[in-house]
């Protein structure tokens, strides 16, 4: 198979052991905080707000790669809207 691929044996057989790269792995961390900030929250946060949380925890992050990584893994915010009058009860008619 290491022939067909063209890759050594030593690098296939280590791509087997660990197959998630450093970039993975921090994925996978970051996005276990994302969802700790996100849940902390009431599933109210976004992108922006979780990203300024992660900031005040230490955490390096911008905001598009938390948006992207909420996208790919389904978290979304509850957008919460705006109370707004549809009737006008002065005008009523009597």
């Amino acid at each position: 198979m290491c022939e067909v691929l063209n890759v050594s044996s030593s690098c296939f057989y280590r791509w087997l052991i660990s197959p998630e790269s450093p970039s993975e792995q921090r994925s996978k961390a970051l996005l276990d905080k994302i969802q700790q900030v996100h849940s902390d929250s009431k599933y109210i946060y976004g992108s922006p707000r979780i990203t300024a949380e992660l900031h005040k925890k230490g955490e390096m992050v911008s905001r598009s790669y938390v948006a992207r990584l909420m996208k790919k893994h389904g978290i979304r915010s509850k957008v919460k809207k705006k109370y707004r009058v549809t009737t006008d009860s002065s005008h009523s008619m009597g």
